[in-house]
């Protein structure tokens, strides 16, 4: 009898924990913070992986503290041309770069870039060296998109200022879920 009263004390207590465990199908607060732990996979994430990746393949030569400006990621359909997506990325690059060590040199509000209303900074080849003289910079990290129906498909590349080589160069491709579709949108 004591057994048998055991017996069922242990699998109520086990039916119980098991259903503390459910997970929740419920998403986080908009206002949660989103770490590339907490959404493995997720655009941060990725973002953050081929940034780590760019960073992997530099020259010995630029090191942290090196001083770097981020472009919006243009269209590849049209250089001239950004969305939500491609200021998106360059934002997540500068912050991981921030979190390296490298120094990110804010240039929205500058003009040695060209800016497009809803569109982003934007550099030309032949302004290297005029934005490298306006903002004390070492490099440039540039990059394009392109959509395709199931992925964005994007390249990052980082740009000595003083003469235009590129000295490092990441491709990755991120899903195209609702969100990413939002965020391409032509407004």
């Amino acid at each position: 009898m004591l057994r048998r009263k055991i017996d069922c004390l242990l699998a109520a207590s086990l039916l119980f924990l098991t259903a503390c465990a459910i997970p929740t199908t419920e998403r986080a607060s908009p206002t949660a913070a989103v770490t590339s732990e907490q959404r493995p996979g997720g655009m941060i994430a990725q973002v953050y992986d081929a940034t780590d990746s760019l960073l992997h393949h530099l020259p010995g030569s630029l090191q942290p503290g090196a001083v770097v400006l981020v472009a919006s990621l243009a269209n590849i359909d049209d250089l001239e041309e950004s969305s939500r997506f491609g200021r998106a990325v360059a934002e997540q690059v500068g912050s991981r770069m921030v979190q390296n060590g490298f120094v990110i040199r804010e240039v929205k509000l500058g003009n040695t870039l060209m800016v497009r209303e809803h569109n982003g900074e934007f550099i030309l080849s032949r302004d290297f060296a005029n934005v490298a003289n306006a903002h004390n910079a070492d490099v440039v990290v540039t990059g394009t998109y392109s959509e395709a129906q199931l992925y964005m498909f994007v390249n990052l590349r980082m740009t000595r200022l003083v003469d235009g080589v590129v000295l490092a160069a990441h491709d990755f491709e991120i899903v195209r879920d609702t969100d990413i579709i939002t965020m391409t949108k032509r407004n």
